[in-house]
């Protein structure tokens, strides 16, 4: 149950961006008078991310100095009334405030979410959950922006009362998930360097992977539109295709990581034949 109550969490994340997505044409149609509509209206998808990347850091500084549970019942809090707080926007610029603020309860629940996971599960156990926790948020994705798309129907604002699901998560939270034991910093720990190469290495692969990320529900809509589909139910069902791959490569993560793979293994016995004294 503790497991699954952190990927429930952890899934938060993909709801920023799966539930509303094939209801931006008609945001953008709501708010067509607003100058500069068609640039405001990508922000509508990027800047709970700017949020998450403003506050990301002194979120975990928050779960070292105060805990990991304040900060994940906090940040669950904002979500929710951040979140539905775009249902009810008079405005395209009060949309973009509370966009920005849902990103900093994104960043608290996926911060303090991750610190748990690292507090609660060691070795093969954390990479078996964190290969899981990635098929649940892709597997997430597809269905939220079925159900986005389902919801965009009615109107627009409706995509945004699925951020709600945050609030229901806070009695869970305080039941499954109290506070964890954190074992003392060893000292070869503490006494770590920070090495920048790989920091910019994996930096660049993971900014590359968000460009792509986001190019799918931020412009697939309204080439959708544009080609004369205007259902935002089957805006969702074509954007969540992508999450395919996402998904079986996450159920396979745990098997590469761990090099049980029957190719990986064939490829290693072939090499070490290859190379003498092996």
């Amino acid at each position: 149950m503790v497991g699954a109550a952190l990927l429930a969490i952890a899934s938060l994340t993909v709801i920023a961006n799966a539930a509303v997505a094939p209801s931006m044409p008609g945001l953008r149609d709501a708010f067509r008078d607003t100058p500069a509509v068609n640039t405001l209206i990508g922000l509508v998808i990027t800047l709970p991310s700017l949020g998450i990347v403003l506050t990301a850091g002194l979120g975990g500084w928050l779960c070292d100095r105060f805990g990991r549970r304040p900060v994940m019942l906090t940040a669950l809090l904002i979500y929710g009334l951040a979140g539905v707080s775009t249902y009810f926007a008079q405005s395209l610029w009060q949309v973009l405030i509370g966009r920005f603020i849902l990103g900093l309860g994104i960043g608290g629940t996926m911060t303090s979410a991750m610190a748990m996971i690292g507090d609660r599960y060691h070795g093969e156990a954390r990479v078996r959950l964190m290969s899981l926790q990635t098929a649940v948020m892709s597997s997430s994705s597809m269905v939220l922006l079925l159900i986005g798309g389902v919801l965009g129907e009615y109107g627009w604002r409706y995509p945004f009362l699925v951020y709600a699901s945050a609030l229901m998560l806070i009695p869970l939270a305080l039941v499954l998930l109290p506070e964890p034991k954190r074992a003392p910093m060893t000292t070869a720990e503490s006494e770590a360097g920070f090495s920048l190469r790989p920091f910019l290495l994996i930096g660049l692969t993971a900014l590359f992977a968000m460009v792509m990320y986001y190019m799918l529900p931020t412009r697939l809509p309204f080439l959708l539109r544009d080609l004369g589909v205007n259902s935002p139910s089957v805006a969702g069902l074509v954007v969540a295709t992508g999450t395919f791959t996402m998904v079986a490569m996450a159920l396979l993560y745990g098997r590469i990581a761990a090099g049980r793979l029957h190719g990986l293994g064939n490829c290693r016995a072939r090499l070490r034949l290859a190379v003498p004294g092996e």
